[in-house]
């Protein structure tokens, strides 16, 4: 080849490189080949010693985690156990080893109501397979701790969002449009042995919030001096501290924080011509405090986070559609002294007699599960009533989790892990290449797409820094996966256009 040649080709490919630099750059940025983006997945579900990088704990659809509380098991074993809606919980011996990485098995939770029905899916006759989360009674957001007993024993509890109970004994089924019914509810909870393992068994259900069940598809049920009754809430829970113990204060009540709606709306019924529909609207973050058995209610619900700014307008994280209304929810709160966590009851006492400076740091998501749904935190000093949100440059909102759009849509509900002096969030997402071509991404699903996204659990390294004297918190990955997204923009429009298939979510 020629001198001429040579040089000919050369500039071509430093040329080709150059654009293609130029289009995939952190200035203007393209979209990650579906190829690419399964070697990354690949990569995230393989364990790793250094902790430092984000990994996959689990790819199955296990979405809203709450903390990972250590329990004891009737053997003596200690382990830590994690809840996520759908009743399904994992079990683990370490967070050391849980923080690295590796995916964990799925232990199935026996949760039966007051009559001993269980909740659950609608079997099909036609495969034998329940038919989905929108056709049955599924419990959300399951949270298992210990607490004391009157007698002074240590006993577990689970919290989940659960359906009420109809005329028939069993628990209500979403198709038949009694999701409404859905609130916090304390079950006794045990770990029985079975073969070489154990079994979680739940019932005994108590529902210490709410007085009534709402009527005529009511998400509020107020009462005739317009007290709220019942309010429809899914997630949340009372805080605990680092070795398990749950938090009492100094009146001797329990916080129990958790997100409820707050207001609805009638909507043209689409079944019903001329006929209208309530819808849940609006929701907020709430404390409500407990007695020490979690049975008696010693101060309702109060707001302690809402939707919006001080100008009373909405915070732009937390807009959904016209008829979907702002959201926020999943609150996880830890208590810190001196910017660490607190570690124990007795810790806490101590600090209190001392008149110690208390920080609780809450995090959260808000908005459209599809769309902009992030990971945002809030502080509050000595009180868990002033929480103030930390934003960005533009006033609004900082979502910490938002590099990894690109991997991930409905990114959130993220939680605090804190092992070998490091920090991670357990959060979930639904892995973008995963889903099928045609599907238009960050839209709520048609019907037939729900099947689709299934929400897998990850952790992700995270660090704290001080900006303008604010601290914040951000995605600390050695393996340099963030600078390597910041390069791409989120697939958002399939180019093949979907074809219809039968739904069983």
């Amino acid at each position: 080849m020629s001198n001429l040649r040579i040089s000919f080709v050369l500039a071509m490919t430093f040329l080709s490189q150059s654009c293609f630099a130029k289009v995939c750059s952190q200035q203007s940025p393209c979209t990650l080949d579906r190829s690419d983006h399964k070697k990354i997945m690949s990569d995230l579900k393989k364990y790793h010693p250094s902790g430092n990088k984000v990994r996959l704990v689990s790819d199955q659809d296990v979405p809203d985690a709450t903390r990972p509380e250590l329990i004891e098991f009737p053997n003596g074993e200690k382990k830590y156990v994690v809840g996520f809606s759908g009743q399904s919980i994992m079990i683990f011996d370490s967070l050391s080893k849980f923080v690295k990485g590796g995916l964990n098995p799925v232990h199935k939770v026996n949760l039966r109501n007051e009559f001993g029905y269980k909740y659950g899916g609608e079997i099909d006759p036609a495969t034998g397979k329940p038919f989905g989360y929108s056709f049955d009674s599924s419990t959300w957001d399951l949270a298992i701790f210990k607490f004391k007993k009157p007698d002074g024993k240590t006993a577990l509890k689970l919290l989940a969002g659960a359906m009420a109970t109809g005329p028939d004994g069993r628990p209500y089924m979403i198709k038949d449009g009694w999701n409404n019914t859905r609130q916090r509810t304390f079950f006794d909870a045990e770990f029985v042995p079975v073969k070489s393992t154990y079994k979680l068994e739940a019932s005994n259900p108590k529902t210490v919030l709410n007085k009534v069940l709402p009527e005529d598809g009511n998400w509020i049920q107020r009462d005739e001096k317009g007290n709220v009754v019942f309010s429809h809430g899914y997630g949340g829970e009372p805080i605990t501290f680092q070795n398990g113990d749950l938090m009492v204060d100094h009146r001797g009540w329990v916080p129990f924080v958790y997100e409820t709606i707050v207001e609805q709306k009638e909507v043209p019924d689409p079944h019903a011509p001329g006929g209208l529909r309530k819808l849940p609207y609006r929701t907020a973050i709430v404390v409500a405090y407990l007695d020490k058995t979690l049975s008696k209610v010693m101060e309702p619900a109060k707001i302690i986070f809402d939707v919006y700014k001080e100008s009373q307008t909405v915070w732009a994280a937390a807009k959904r559609g016209p008829t979907e209304g702002p959201l926020v929810e999943g609150p996880h709160i830890e208590v810190q002294h001196d910017g660490k966590p607190v570690q124990s009851q007795e810790e806490f006492k101590k600090l209190l007699s001392k008149g110690a400076d208390i920080e609780y740091e809450m995090l959260f998501s808000a908005g459209e599960y599809f769309g902009h749904y992030g990971s945002y935190m809030a502080t509050s000093k000595g009180s868990l009533h002033a929480f103030k949100p930390v934003l960005n440059k533009d006033g609004e909102l900082e979502d910490i989790t938002a590099p990894l759009r690109v991997l991930f849509t409905w990114i959130g509900r993220p939680v605090s892990v804190r092992a070998d002096g490091k920090e991670y969030l357990l959060m979930h997402g639904v892995d973008r290449s995963s889903l099928p071509e045609g599907i238009t991404l960050d839209v709520r699903p048609k019907d037939h797409e729900w099947q689709h996204f299934k929400r897998n659990e990850f952790v992700v390294p995270v660090e704290r820094y001080l900006e303008n004297g604010v601290r914040k918190m951000r995605i600390k990955d050695e393996g340099g996966l963030i600078e390597l997204l910041k390069k791409y923009k989120p697939r958002r429009v399939s180019s093949v256009r979907a074809v219809p298939v039968e739904t069983t979510a």
